[in-house]
């Protein structure tokens, strides 16, 4: 078997994390889908942004959802000689397309007021099938299966068999595991209870082959990835 690779936040190994031109990159490398993470702006947009704040990333300075959407289309990111803006989901679909996404809610309701149902609307609007919703807070996992039939996958940093009890209270569909505590263990109990094993982040030849028994791997370097996973016998 082998895994089915998601670019962490595109193709983030050689271009502007979390952009159009990383998420275009990743699909035109081969990449079986994307991860990306979303935050609310101000004014309730779903901005596309790892971090809280636009610190890092861009020449502005401040959180996420203390700007409008229209101040954050202002902000600016600089890699190298490529300048992008921060996306909203709504352009993103709009560019790349159907495909496999993997959307991580960074925070919840509580903090991103109807972060779920703007999300899950948009999914509806757009009519893509293959998504998954995912997050490390799992009200926000249990407030999307409460409504939607969305696949939704818990990230930790555990073990698989700690988790299963959280899994089957909110429907969770798969788990995504850090690469510093993934085993097979893991996958023979995400088999036993129907469950999806994802691994992050997986950059090498060697990791890959470490984690080969794994379900989907995500990685900042999709063109490594799969070019390690073409040299393999199936």
């Amino acid at each position: 078997m082998k895994p089915t690779i998601i670019a962490h936040r595109g193709a983030s190994a050689e271009s502007p994390e979390n952009t159009l031109t990383s998420f275009q990159l990743a699909r035109e490398i081969g990449a079986d889908g994307v991860e990306l993470d979303v935050h609310l702006s101000k004014d309730g947009e779903i901005f596309v942004i790892h971090d809280d704040t636009l610190n890092r990333t861009t020449n502005f300075r401040g959180r996420v959802k203390d700007f409008t959407a229209t101040e954050i289309k202002r902000a600016v990111i600089t890699y190298g000689k490529i300048t992008e803006k921060v996306p909203t989901l709504r352009e993103v679909f709009e560019s790349i397309g159907d495909y496999r996404y993997v959307i991580e809610i960074k925070h919840s309701h509580k903090i991103y007021p109807g972060i779920e149902e703007k999300l899950l609307s948009l999914i509806d609007e757009f009519g893509y099938k293959d998504i998954e919703i995912t997050s490390f807070d799992y009200d926000a996992l249990a407030k999307v299966r409460e409504v939607s039939n969305v696949e939704t996958g818990m990230i930790f940093i555990g073990k698989a068999r700690w988790m299963i009890g959280i899994a089957k209270e909110i429907r969770a569909n798969r788990f995504h595991i850090s690469k510093s505590l993934a085993t097979e263990e893991d996958k023979t109990v995400c088999n036993t209870e129907g469950i999806k094993l994802g691994v992050w982040t997986v950059d090498s030849e060697e990791e890959l082959n470490r984690f080969s028994y794994a379900d989907s791997v995500t990685t900042n370097d999709p063109r490594k990835i799969i070019s390690a996973l073409r040299g393999r016998k199936s």
